[in-house]
C-alpha cells in the first residue's frame, strides 16, 4: 500500500499548509514533500513521444534532464518501461546508441504515440512503476496527426491528471509544453495545458506546466522541424527541471543554459581508393546519420578543402579529378539539415587517381639505316602521355634477354634512334603515363 502511505502523506501536507506559521511548501530548488527521505529516491516517469523516447544518435533531454538532477543530489529514479531509442533510420525501435549512455535511461515513451491512443493508461503507469511525479510530454502528435483540436487534447490532458491521481492521489503530474512551437496549433494547444494545469493543481497533487521560453526556431532547436537537436534538448531538460522543483524536486536548471554543439556527435570511419580520373569512398554507419559532407583538396596544387553538397547513403564516387594528382578527402556527418561542429570530422584518405597502364605500342618497326644505328618505329597508343624506347648491347641474339635501359625519354611521338658498337642490340618500346610503364615486348636486332 506504498500509494495510499503517499496519499496520506499528501494529505498531512495540505492540512499543514493552511496552519498558520506552517510552511506549504519547501524553497525553491529545495526537495519538498514528495522528494521523500535521503535513502528514498523520488520515482519520475517521462511519459512522451519521439521527442522524449530520442532517435538513435542522441543525448536525449532525459540525459540531460537526469545529469541536471544528478548534480545536484536530487536523488531522483527515473523509471517506465523502456529504456530504448527509436533508429529512424532502420524503423525499429530497440536501439540503445546514446551518445553517452551513462545515465538512467528509463522512461514511458514510445516514438509516434499520441494522448490518445498511449501505450499505456496513465492510471496503469503510476501503478505499475510506483509513480511520484508523471512528467507528461504528449499531445502534439493528437493535433497533427489525429487533427484533434486543442480543446479536445486539453480534455486528454485532463484525463491523464484523473487517471494518475485514481492510481494515487498524491502523485504530481507536470504537463510539458508541445516543443514545435512554430507549428499553426501549438500556441493553442500550449495555452490549452496551462488551463488544465490552472483548474487541477491541488496542494496534496501538483499540476504544473513546463514552459519553454519563447522565440525557439526550428532550424536550430530541432533537426527536421519536430525531433530537438541538443540545443533543443536543453530547451526542454531545462523547463521540466523548473517545473520539477516548483513541485518540490530538485531545483530549476541553472541559467544562462549552456551552448552545445549541433549535429551528430560521432563521426564515420572513411575508406576510399583511387579509380581513373578520380576516387570511390565508403564509410561506415553512424547511428542517426543519414547524410555526409564530404570534403576534398588537391594536394599537390596545394588546394584548401572544400566542402560539397550533402550526400546520402554510404558511398559517394567522382571522376572529375586529375590524374597522378595527389588528393585529401574527409566528411563531415549531418542529421536532417544539421550538420555536425567542425570538431567532429572522419579520418582523412589521401588517394592518386591514375589512369589504367597504357597498352603495348603496336606495329613496332625496327630498322639500321647505319652500321651504329637502329631507327624503332611504332603506332600510336590511346591515353599515353609519352613514350619511352629502352635497350641493351649484345653479342648475340641467342640466350636470355639482357638488362634493357633508358635510352630515350619523353618521347612525344613512339619513334627513336639508338646507336650502339655491338653487332647486336636488344630493344623495346613501350607507352607511358601517370600509372607508368605499360607492357612491350623485346626485340633482338642485327646491326652488323
Amino acid at each position: 500500500m506504498v500509494g495510499a502511505g503517499r496519499c496520506a502523506l499528501g494529505a498531512l501536507a495540505g492540512l499543514l499548509a493552511i496552519l498558520p506559521g506552517t510552511p506549504s511548501s519547501a524553497a525553491p530548488g529545495e526537495p519538498g514533500e514528495r522528494a521523500g527521505t535521503a535513502t528514498e529516491s523520488v520515482r519520475v516517469a517521462l511519459y512522451g513521444d519521439s521527442v522524449t523516447q530520442g532517435a538513435a544518435g542522441d543525448y536525449t533531454w532525459r540525459y540531460r534532464l537526469w545529469h541536471h538532477l544528478e548534480s545536484i543530489g536530487a536523488g531522483v529514479d527515473l523509471v517506465g518501461p523502456r529504456d530504448d531509442l527509436y533508429d529512424h533510420l532502420r524503423g525499429a525501435h530497440g536501439s540503445h546508441a546514446y551518445v553517452d549512455p551513462a545515465f538512467d535511461s528509463d522512461h514511458a515513451s514510445r516514438w509516434g504515440m499520441t494522448m490518445a491512443m498511449a501505450d499505456q493508461s496513465a492510471d496503469d503507469l503510476v501503478r505499475d512503476h510506483d509513480v511520484d511525479v508523471l512528467v507528461s510530454l504528449l499531445g502534439f502528435n493528437d493535433l497533427v496527426y489525429l487533427d484533434l483540436s486543442p480543446d479536445q487534447i486539453g480534455d486528454l490532458a485532463s484525463g491523464v491528471v484523473a487517471g494518475a491521481r485514481t492510481a494515487d492521489p498524491g502523485v504530481s503530474v507536470v504537463l510539458a509544453e508541445a516543443s514545435q512551437q512554430w507549428h499553426p496549433g501549438v500556441a493553442e494547444l500550449n495555452a490549452a495545458l496551462a488551463d488544465v494545469a490552472a483548474d487541477l493543481d491541488e496542494p496534496t497533487s501538483r499540476v504544473v506546466v513546463a514552459t519553454l521560453p519563447d522565440g525557439r526556431e526550428a532550424r536550430t532547436a530541432t533537426w527536421d522541424g519536430s525531433h530537438p537537436s541538443a540545443a533543443g534538448e536543453v530547451d526542454i531538460a531545462a523547463s521540466v527541471a523548473d517545473a520539477l522543483a516548483e513541485v518540490g524536486v530538485g531545483a530549476p536548471y541553472p541559467r544562462p543554459l549552456p551552448t552545445v554543439p549541433l549535429g551528430p556527435r560521432r563521426a564515420p570511419v572513411l575508406r576510399g581508393r583511387a579509380v581513373d580520373a578520380g576516387a570511390a569512398l565508403s564509410w561506415t554507419q553512424v547511428p542517426g546519420v543519414d547524410r555526409v559532407r564530404v570534403s576534398v583538396r588537391d594536394v599537390s596544387r596545394g588546394d584548401r578543402f572544400r566542402e560539397l553538397a550533402p550526400v546520402g547513403g554510404l558511398s559517394w564516387s567522382t571522376r572529375n579529378l586529375v590524374n597522378g594528382h595527389v588528393y585529401e578527402f574527409r566528411l563531415r556527418p549531418q542529421r536532417g539539415w544539421l550538420p555536425a561542429a567542425t570538431d567532429i570530422r572522419s579520418n582523412t584518405v589521401r588517394l592518386r587517381p591514375l589512369p589504367p597502364l597504357p597498352a603495348t605500342v603496336p606495329n613496332l618497326r625496327i630498322g639500321h639505316p647505319r652500321a651504329d644505328w637502329v631507327r624503332v618505329v611504332g603506332g600510336r597508343v590511346a591515353r599515353a602521355r609519352s613514350y619511352r624506347l629502352l635497350s641493351a648491347p649484345a653479342r648475340t641474339c641467342a640466350g636470355p634477354v639482357p638488362r634493357l635501359r633508358v635510352t630515350a625519354r619523353r618521347l612525344y611521338t613512339p619513334e627513336a634512334l639508338a646507336t650502339t658498337r655491338a653487332p647486336r642490340l636488344w630493344v623495346r618500346m613501350v607507352a607511358v603515363n601517370e600509372a607508368g610503364e605499360g607492357p612491350g615486348r623485346s626485340r633482338c636486332v642485327v646491326v652488323r
